[in-house]
């Protein structure tokens, strides 16, 4: 039997999560700050915030996924794709993709670029040499550190009162 390929790695915009009493709402908000130069969501320690199924915990949960380029990328767990769209909670079912990073796409698309189409990398961030390859193993993370990290380093970036949250959303 062949395994699964694990390479797509979509992504969403955070704007979509508009409803305040969620969990994902508030700890993007509490938590996580939009990097001014990619638009990755990131946490005071780099983690880089995803939207993964309900097999992997409630939010806030922080994973290392290694990748089969020998890339170990941090994450945190801040939305979570809805089960009818997973396989087991664990990976969408039809792209295949374990990780969706919650961007701020504006700027991500001015860093990332478009390919084709309107999406940022053609719509899967395995298209950044970075972020290729195959999920080959993914960790929780305990406080153990690691110093194989990808680490962005980044400005201090917070969110004001103001509604960042414009756009409708089931979340």
């Amino acid at each position: 039997m062949r395994r699964k390929k694990w390479r797509a790695k979509t992504y969403e915009s955070y704007t979509m999560i508009t409803d305040p009493s969620s969990r994902q709402y508030r700890y993007i908000r509490d938590y996580m700050d939009v990097d001014p130069t990619t638009g990755l969501l990131l946490d005071e320690d780099g983690f880089i915030g995803v939207a993964l199924g309900s097999y992997f915990g409630a939010i806030g949960t922080r994973y290392y996924f290694t990748l089969d380029s020998s890339v170990v990328i941090p994450v945190v767990k801040v939305d979570e794709k809805a089960d009818v769209h997973t396989v087991g909670g664990c990976y969408q079912y039809q792209d295949h993709s374990v990780i969706e990073f919650v961007i701020d796409t504006t700027v991500a698309a001015k860093y990332f670029g478009h390919i084709s189409n309107e999406y940022i990398l053609d719509g899967n961030f395995n298209n950044f040499e970075l972020f290729n390859g195959d999920i080959v193993k993914i960790e929780l993370v305990t406080d153990q550190e690691r110093d194989d990290l990808i680490i962005y380093e980044k400005e201090e970036q917070y969110f004001d009162y103001l509604d960042v949250y414009s756009e409708m959303s089931t979340y």
